[in-house]
C-alpha cells in the first residue's frame, strides 16, 4: 500500500476570515528622559476562523501596512510570518514597518494567510488577502499622544503643546514648525538655569559639528562672574545684519568693524564719529601716524607721559628726548614752556631722540621745564 501525505487545506477568503483584530503600537512617545524611544515595532493580536470555528494550528501570516481602506500606497516592506501557532483562533505577532506613524492618519493591516505550507516565506503562494484592511488601534497613551504626534500640557491646557511633525519638525506652542525646533509666544522662550548660584555659576549652549567636535557656545560659560560670553574655540566670530558684516572678531585677536578680514587689533571700514551726539569725526590719514605726549621738569625729570627718558645737563638749557620705541620717521614735535620767562624750541628730532633747547627772552640757553606733542609713524 502505498502511503500519501495530506497536503494542507487551502484557506479561500469566503471560508476563513478575521473575526476581530486589535492592535497595540508601541509609538515614539516624546519624553523627559534623554535618549528614551521605545522604537517602530509593535505588537499585534488577532484571532482567526476557519469554517466558522476558532483555527487550530500552524499558519503562514502575510501582512502589508497601507494608508487606505481600499486601494491607497504600502507603507513600508511586506512582514511575513512563518508557521505562526494560533491556539484557539487566537495569534500574536511583532511586526515592524518603520516610522509609519509619526502623522496623526489611519494606518491599515492588510493580513494574507495560508495554513502552513512548510516552504517557508520565500514560496509567495497560497496566500489569500483577508478583507478588509485591518485599522490599526493605538493603545491609550498613544491616543493621547495622537499617534506620537502632539502632547497636550499636564492639565490638558493648551492641546498640542508640543507637536512633532513628519518632517521631524518639534513645535511648541505651534502646531506647524518651520524649523527643527520651533518656540512660539508671546513669553520667555528658553531659560537655560545652571545649578550654581552667584559668580560659580555656569549656563551655556554648545554648538558642535557632525563629528561631536566642539565649535563655540553662548551663555555663562565661565565660573568667577556673572559675564555672558560669545565663544568660537577654533574659529571667528561674526555679527551679520541684513546689510552684511557690522562687526568680526578673529581668532588671532584682530577686530574688524565693516571688514571681516580686519588687518590691525582695530580695523574700521568707514568714519568714526566721535562726542555725545556724533558732532565731531576722527582724524583721518593715509599713514599709521600716532602720537605721544608728556611733560619735562626743568631739572630733566619727567613730570608726565610714557614712551621715553630724558638726558639733561643742568644749566646747559639742553633737554634730550629718548624714544623708547623708535619712529619710522622722524616725528613732528612741538614744545611749549612751562617756565616763566622761558622759551622752549626743536632742535634737532631723530628716529631715535629729539632734543628741545630751552633759552630766556634773549635766546641764551637757560634751563626750564616745557611740554610736549609728537606726532609720525
Amino acid at each position: 500500500m502505498r502511503s500519501r501525505t495530506k497536503r494542507p487545506t487551502p484557506i479561500s477568503n469566503p471560508l476563513h476570515r478575521l473575526a476581530r483584530t486589535a492592535g497595540v503600537a508601541l509609538l515614539l512617545i516624546l519624553s523627559a528622559a534623554p535618549g528614551f524611544a521605545q522604537g517602530t515595532a509593535f505588537t499585534y493580536q488577532g484571532q482567526l476562523q476557519q469554517d466558522g470555528s476558532p483555527a487550530q494550528g500552524p499558519y503562514d501570516l502575510l501582512f502589508r501596512l497601507f494608508d487606505s481602506q481600499t486601494d491607497g500606497s504600502q507603507l513600508g516592506s511586506s512582514t511575513c510570518a512563518d508557521g505562526i501557532p494560533v491556539s484557539a483562533g487566537t495569534f500574536t505577532v511583532t511586526l515592524d514597518f518603520g516610522q509609519q506613524f509619526a502623522a496623526p492618519t489611519t494606518r491599515y493591516l492588510e493580513i494574507s494567510v495560508r495554513a502552513h505550507s512548510g516552504t517557508g516565506c520565500g514560496d509567495p503562494t497560497g496566500f489569500v488577502p483577508l478583507n478588509p484592511r485591518q485599522p490599526i488601534t493605538p493603545t491609550p497613551v498613544a491616543l493621547h499622544a495622537q499617534s506620537a504626534f502632539a502632547l497636550d500640557a499636564a492639565d490638558g491646557s493648551p492641546q498640542n503643546a508640543v507637536i512633532v511633525d513628519a518632517d521631524g519638525k518639534v513645535g511648541i506652542g505651534t502646531t506647524v514648525p518651520q524649523a527643527k525646533v520651533h518656540i512660539a509666544g508671546s513669553s520667555e522662550g528658553v531659560r537655560v538655569e545652571g545649578s550654581a548660584i552667584g559668580a560659580s555659576n555656569t549656563a551655556y549652549i554648545t554648538f558642535a559639528d557632525a563629528g561631536g567636535t566642539l565649535i563655540g557656545y553662548v551663555g555663562d560659560g565661565s565660573t568667577g562672574d556673572n559675564a555672558i560670553y560669545l565663544s568660537s574655540y577654533n574659529g571667528d566670530v561674526h555679527l551679520y545684519t541684513l546689510f552684511g558684516a557690522a562687526l568680526t572678531a578673529k581668532s588671532n585677536g584682530n577686530v574688524g568693524i565693516g571688514t571681516t578680514t580686519p588687518n590691525a587689533k582695530l580695523d574700521v571700514r568707514g568714519d568714526i564719529r566721535l562726542g555725545s551726539t556724533g558732532q565731531y569725526y576722527a582724524a583721518k590719514s593715509n599713514r599709521n601716524d600716532h602720537m605721544l605726549r608728556g611733560t619735562v621738569n626743568t631739572n630733566g625729570t619727567i613730570g608726565s607721559g610714557t614712551g621715553f627718558s630724558v638726558s639733561h645737563t643742568a644749566g646747559s638749557g639742553i633737554y634730550v628726548i629718548n624714544w623708547s620705541t623708535p619712529w619710522a620717521t622722524a616725528p613732528t614735535l612741538v614744545a611749549s614752556s612751562i617756565a616763566v620767562a622761558r622759551k622752549a624750541h626743536v632742535i634737532q628730532s631723530q628716529t631715535t631722540f629729539t632734543t628741545v633747547g630751552s633759552s630766556n627772552e634773549t635766546n641764551t640757553p637757560m634751563d626750564g621745564g616745557f611740554t610736549f606733542i609728537a606726532m609720525g609713524e
